[in-house]
């Protein structure tokens, strides 16, 4: 709810985004300098699967699939998932400079690794059919 509020809150001081933020590309990233100066860690975001329900009047329904949120520390091989711990990180303005300095490869590490501790194991979890798959929404380098 509060992230909710801050969005709002930025929509209506920068109403242009609005209409922006649906075209963006899937897959986005982008990078930003750390409020500690020290490199902390990759963001990522996963829309999971959909899912097919039968409500309680026998209607089928397909549910869109959950968005979860994910930081590995470069310190450590710790995932958090605590939304509001994550947004301490990513908290930035529109005015923002966008900061890249880790090598591709070296980012891509964290994604792997946030693959095969976080996303993999809530798909057998969740008992996703063979070949469904979760989709990296965005991606974020916070150094």
């Amino acid at each position: 709810e509060k992230m909710r509020l801050i969005y709002e809150d930025i929509i209506r001081k920068y109403p242009a985004l609005r209409s922006e933020l649906p075209k963006l590309p899937r897959r986005l990233f982008s990078g930003k300098k750390s409020k500690t100066g020290r490199p902390v860690g990759v963001f990522a975001a996963y829309r999971f699967p959909s899912r097919n329900i039968i409500d309680e009047r026998g209607n089928k329904l397909s549910v869109p699939g959950e968005c979860r949120w994910y930081f590995h520390k470069f310190d450590s091989d710790d995932i958090l998932e605590d939304i509001e711990a994550i947004h301490s990180f990513l908290e930035s303005v529109p005015e923002t400079p966008r900061v890249v300095e880790k090598p591709m490869d070296e980012l891509r590490k964290s994604l792997k690794l946030i693959e095969q501790i976080k996303v993999n194991v809530e798909l057998r979890n969740m008992q996703a059919l063979t070949g469904e798959k979760a989709t990296l929404v965005c991606w974020m380098e916070v150094s």
